[in-house]
């Protein structure tokens, strides 16, 4: 949620029960019958398995065609089906553990310390995330890796292949493609916390050119945090993947289908742990850790208490309870995380002798529904009076006693992608890619903060049902973004080589948007009457922009590859909330500067490759916090 963690700055800054046994039962029972029905399918893969890892050579497609890893003039960490197993990989998180400079938080990713600063719906992150070629503005990144062919993560901006939001660089998730031969695999584990975790898939073979694959996980297990207040396990997880492919090839022709389908539904943790040292004047320290609580003098919510007479003036956190334990959380509210996600690509390629013509086509449907403890603890100090209000805005009210907050992001989120590419392969001293994509992206948000001092105003005023509680809408906002781009390789010799590239991209955004809080009170031209409401307010942006590389690349011998490039990425502008000073803020440019080296030694048994690299940013994109509205403004930097 980067576009509006903002709001989290409304409060100071602070860094259940068992799952269903029956539901375990029947899952234990499948996975039994599986296994043994899938068994000799399992010992083919390992076979196949063992016959591959023995290759040192790694083929990737960072440069949009297969090459082996230490020829491409690219700082790049791949991994194949093998090393991920080997290694435990089984998400995003796990993947940052074996990928230098790759950094994963609760806000998003960043590679090299490039990621997403700005506060907007319409803002988006550096590292663009890929699944067999299709961009993906809204990855379920959460999500378990499973039966995956190959990751790839380049570092640096990719602005001329993959375009618009590589800044920090790219990330490349292939999966596990059909083959000839019939096989599959099923794993399954469990252990403490009733954890289960199963992963499968079956492939077979539908005639000499039709191959189908199905592949799946399923994740359920207890939580590691347990909740005080009322004795729940929290951050648990329950969720699962499937996944459809189907690839025909007729020699020249090659089509490749992948209809996937992700579902969370837990009470898995959006955040970390509040640790506070507590500050009279803005609530938590910024200079120290403690478990404490907040200072809520500090808080808007503090000043709605004088105006409604619900509790006594002070600090309402004074006698709550922090546990020192990292596993403990004292909330009255637990998490909650409601996630589906569908994904489909369509890969045609077609081979006109020595130059080949592909075309990419990718849809994505997103709902989420993220449910947490706004403020992230419990008060001890009881209320005037009880509240009746809708605490999570789902037409759910209850009468309430005791000071409570949360917070509720709904999002909806669908793309269409499309992409076509000619390269060709003539076997000489030049080669050229030329291509072309259109991405369309439209999303649906409203976020909702509530708090018992919000309702206990809007009550006692008469206000539009609305102003219980502080709401953020965007309805909607959209994207529509077309890009051109060619590459051409020439050998100056039998070592050296020159890669240069060029894009154009175009981005066009639009929003509708508008913050509510109380604006009938407060907001200077509106009117207090009782159906008061702030107009939405419209947002465009439209650009476009050029982008490219060039690298010299020299083999000094077969086994050690030195490079020297020069690049320059570019994240699209946008437009900032509804009531910000600043309308709109503008692209964010990176001009990399970059010195490389690739070795391995005859045998393969050892490989090193490093590099140096210097970032000079313009208008990097910069979020600026107040009590209730936030900007992106843009300014320069390096690294």
């Amino acid at each position: 949620m980067q576009s509006t963690k903002f709001l989290a700055r409304l409060w100071p800054n602070c860094a259940g029960e068992s799952l269903s046994s029956r539901r375990t039962a029947r899952f234990l029972t499948t996975s039994v019958a599986l296994a043994a029905m899938m068994a000799p399918l399992a010992v083919q893969a390992q076979e196949a398995e063992e016959e591959s890892v023995g290759d040192d050579v790694i083929v990737v497609t960072a440069q949009k065609r297969e090459q082996n890893l230490q020829d491409v003039p690219i700082a790049i960490t791949a991994f194949n089906a093998a090393t991920l197993d080997n290694k435990a990989i089984d998400d995003v998180t796990d993947l940052s553990f074996s990928v230098p400079n790759l950094t994963v938080t609760d806000v998003g990713a960043s590679l090299r310390g490039v990621g997403n600063l700005a506060i907007s719906s319409t803002s988006e992150g550096g590292l663009g995330y890929h699944v067999n070629g299709v961009y993906l503005g809204q990855p379920a990144s959460a999500a378990e890796y499973f039966d995956i062919e190959r990751i790839e993560v380049l570092r640096g901006p990719q602005g001329t292949l993959y375009g618009r939001n590589t800044t920090a660089g790219v990330l490349n998730i292939i999966t596990q493609k059909p083959t000839s031969a019939l096989g599959g695999f099923v794993f399954g584990s469990y252990g403490n916390y009733g954890s289960i975790k199963l992963k499968g898939a079956l492939n077979a073979p539908l005639g000499d050119a039709l191959a189908v694959r199905i592949a799946g996980f399923f994740l359920d297990r207890d939580g590691y945090t347990t909740n005080i207040f009322n004795g729940h396990d929290v951050d648990d997880r329950h969720m699962y993947g499937l996944r459809g492919s189907a690839r025909l090839d007729l020699g020249d022709t090659r089509a490749d289908l992948v209809v996937s389908y992700f579902n969370e539904d837990d009470r898995r943790n959006n955040g970390t742990k509040g640790i506070c040292k507590k500050d009279a004047a803005i609530g938590c320290s910024p200079l120290e850790r403690g478990f404490e609580t907040p200072d809520s003098r500090t808080t808007i919510f503090n000043f709605l208490r004088s105006i409604t007479g619900l509790f006594p003036a002070g600090d309402y956190f004074a006698n709550s309870v922090n546990p020192a334990n990292l596993r403990q959380i004292n909330q009255d509210i637990d998490p909650q995380i409601n996630i589906e996600e569908w994904n489909a690509s369509f890969e045609l390629q077609h081979d006109f002798g020595d130059i080949s013509l592909t075309s990419l086509t990718g849809y994505q449907e997103v709902h989420s529904d993220i449910r947490n403890d706004f403020d992230r603890f419990v008060s001890n100090v009881p209320l005037s009076r009880p509240i009746t209000f809708d605490l999570f805005r789902d037409g759910n009210p209850q009468t309430y006693n005791s000071i409570v907050s949360a917070r509720r992001d709904d999002t909806k989120t669908r793309q269409y992608y499309q992409e076509a590419r000619l390269a060709s392969d003539f076997g000489g001293a030049f080669d050229f890619l030329i291509g072309g994509n259109y991405y369309d992206y439209r999303s649906n948000l409203t976020v909702d903060i509530t708090h018992v001092t919000l309702a206990a105003t809007q009550q006692a005023f008469g206000l539009n049902a609305v102003y219980e509680g502080y709401r953020i809408e965007s309805l909607p906002s959209t994207t529509k973004s077309y890009g051109f781009f060619s590459e051409l390789y020439y050998a100056l010799s039998d070592s050296t080589r020159l890669t240069g590239g060029v894009r154009y991209s175009h981005d066009k955004k639009y929003i509708e948007t508008r913050q509510l809080f109380l604006d009938p009170l407060f907001a200077p031209g509106i009117a207090p009457t009782p159906n008061s409401l702030v107009p939405f307010t419209i947002g465009r942006f439209n650009k476009g922009t050029m982008t490219g590389r060039i690298v010299l690349d020299h083999k000094f011998s077969d086994r050690v590859l030195g490079y020297v490039s020069a690049s320059r990425g570019y994240k699209a502008g946008g437009i900032n909330p509804g009531g910000a000073t600043v309308p709109t803020f503008d692209p964010e440019f990176l001009n990399a500067g970059e010195i490389g080296i690739k070795g391995a030694t005859s045998d393969g048994t050892l490989s090193a490759n490093g590099s140096f690299f210097y970032y000079d940013y313009k208008g990097l994109q910069i979020g600026q916090v107040g009590v209730t509205s936030a900007n992106t403004v843009n300014t320069d930097a390096t690294v």
